[in-house]
Formats: structure tokens, sequence, C-alpha cells
């Protein structure tokens, strides 16, 4: 990462250069290979500056021998927020589009679960920015291990509590376990956020699901079966979340609009935005949500139906299915 933003902070004359004579043959209207290098040199020179913060913080905290105490897990999380921040902010200047946010006065106060729609590359950064730098929440996620390839996920995600699922593990009992004891203790300061799906929803991720959800439980396949814009939630990290996480309440987080970042292809075809990236949350109170796992997969399910209807009605009229954009991206 260090190397890449070297070259593209020295290259950036000739890359800048080429980009223009790119744009004015291909349109420069759109200015879609000037905002494209804008925003791949910023997230580069982002990710260097939270990677010497991160070895300022190690020496500071005693070579790590005070990372997990309370005054160095501080500093951390500010890093991590200003770094969600930073990311949001340029998505929004070089892509031409808004964040456009509702419901976030129901987030706090905690202990509160997020169950957020997981669509893309960029909407990893979007529960940060509501809950932590917006509303001062202590977060711990639940991430997939390839998430640690992004040096600030990597390097702050490991010193502050949070779980990095390894999906190819052969006792998923070990990774339920981390989880359990990752919420466990969550007060009126903290959040929990995992992304349900798992993974981004293609016409071939979600015809898998269903098959496999044919297989093992045909009563809930038939109930998720018409979902059009997401994937059945999984039950082993949510469920376990919940179970763990006994006194929390749940804010769901639906949002549309990333999908246009569910592949460098899509991403290089979709900038800049035609439109805002719209955010609506609302919480559930715990003293709503049943006890028992099967009853607890049903209401989950309910509330995925919620936000898959909420993201159908949310589209503008002449926009096509984001699932269909979504597969057309990841072809």
């Amino acid at each position: 990462m260090l190397v890449l933003a070297l070259l593209a902070v020295v290259l950036l004359p000739v890359t800048a250069l080429i980009a223009l004579i790119a744009d004015l043959v291909g349109g420069f209207r759109r200015r879609r290979w000037l905002r494209l290098l804008g925003m791949v040199t910023t997230y580069l020179v982002i990710e260097t500056i939270v990677i010497f913060v991160a070895l300022l913080l190690w020496i500071g905290t005693g070579f790590g021998v005070g990372i997990h105490t309370e005054w160095g897990q501080r500093p951390h999380r500010a890093i991590q927020l200003w770094w969600a921040g930073r990311i949001v902010r340029a998505i929004e200047f070089f892509f031409s589009t808004s964040i456009r946010i509702d419901g976030d006065g129901v987030v706090t106060p905690g202990p509160v679960i997020a169950f957020a729609r997981h669509t893309s590359y960029g909407d990893a950064a979007l529960p940060m920015f509501i809950l932590g730098t917006r509303n001062g929440l202590h977060l711990r996620y639940v991430l997939k291990r390839e998430t640690t390839l992004i040096p600030a996920l990597d390097l702050y995600g490991n010193r502050l509590p949070n779980h990095f699922v390894d999906r190819a593990a052969s006792d998923r009992g070990n990774e339920l376990d981390a989880i359990r004891e990752l919420v466990t203790g969550l007060d009126e300061h903290s959040a929990a956020v995992i992304f349900p799906e798992g993974t981004f929803r293609t016409e071939a991720t979600f015809a898998r699901a269903i098959e496999r959800l044919d297989e093992s439980d045909p009563q809930r396949a038939a109930r998720v079966r018409n979902l059009r814009h997401l994937l059945p939630a999984r039950p082993g990290g949510s469920l376990t979340i919940l179970d763990a996480a006994h006194e929390a309440d749940v804010v769901i987080i639906a949002h549309r609009g990333f999908e246009a970042f569910t592949s460098v292809a899509a991403i290089v075809a979709n900038v800049p935005f035609d439109g805002p990236v719209d955010v609506n949350m609302w919480r559930v109170p715990r003293a709503t949500i049943p006890t028992t796992p099967d009853a607890r997969m049903d209401w989950l399910d309910g509330q995925w139906e919620r936000l898959d209807a909420w993201v159908e009605e949310s589209a503008p009229p002449d926009t096509a299915s984001e699932s269909a954009t979504a597969d057309r991206g990841s072809t």
C-alpha cells in the first residue's frame, strides 16, 4: 500500500494528463477517469496516513503493551472513525453523490446490535460513519477475514474489539464462540455490527442460497424466495449475537445507492453516481424480539422483507432493479 501510494503521488501529473485525455475522448461531462484517479489517489494517501499513525500509536502505547487499555483504545477508535469519515466524504466528492440519512435519532442510546445491508465494497464504512462518527458509539464489528487486506481494517480492527470470521474454518463452533465473546458486555456506549447476508447479492449467490435452503429448510426457502434485492440472512452469526447480547435493541441499517461498488468494472461503469445514497434505519426494542431460535429466524426474515420492500420503494421510477445492476457489474 505504501509503494502504491508513493507511485500514485509521484506519477500524478502523468496519470492526470492521461485521465484528462481519456475523458475528453469519452465525454468530458462525466469526467469519469479524473474522478476515479482522484478517488484512488485520495484513498491511497488516507491509508498511508493511518499506517504511519498506527506505528506511532504502537510506540506511544509502550510498543503495544498498553494498546488494550482504555487510554490506548481511545486514539485507535478516533483514527478508525477519521478513516471512515474521510472515505465517505471522498466518495461523495469524487463520485458526485451525497449520503442522505433518515432515522439517525434511533441509534442511541446503546447497547444496540446493528444488522446492516451488504451490497458493495463501499458500505463497510457506512455503519462506522453513522454509528461511530455521527453518534459516538464504540463499535464491535463482525467482518469476513478477507477485509484485513485493507490496512486500516487490519491494523486498527485487530487492536480494537472486532472479529474477522474465517468462512473456511473447519470448526464453526470456534467462530461462533468468538462472536459470542465479542458482544458480551455491550453497554450504553456500545454497538455491535454484523452483515447478516455475508456477501454481495448477485443472481448466482441468491440462487445458491435458495438451493441450500431448499435442502435444509424448505419452509424458510419459500418465505425468502421472493426477496428482490437482498440475500437471505445467514442464521449463525446473527442468532449468536442476538443470544449473547441479550439486553441490546436491534437497529436495522437499510441503504440503496452503493450497488455500483460490487466490482471494479461496475465502479468504472457507474461513476459518477446518478443520485444520492439513501440510508434508512429503524430500531426494534429487545422486548419485541422472540426468544427461541426458530421464532428469531422468522423475525429476522420479516425484518429483511421490510428492508427489501424499502429498497424497492425507494428506487427512482426509471431505475432498474439493483439486483440486476449488481449482476451486470459482477459479470
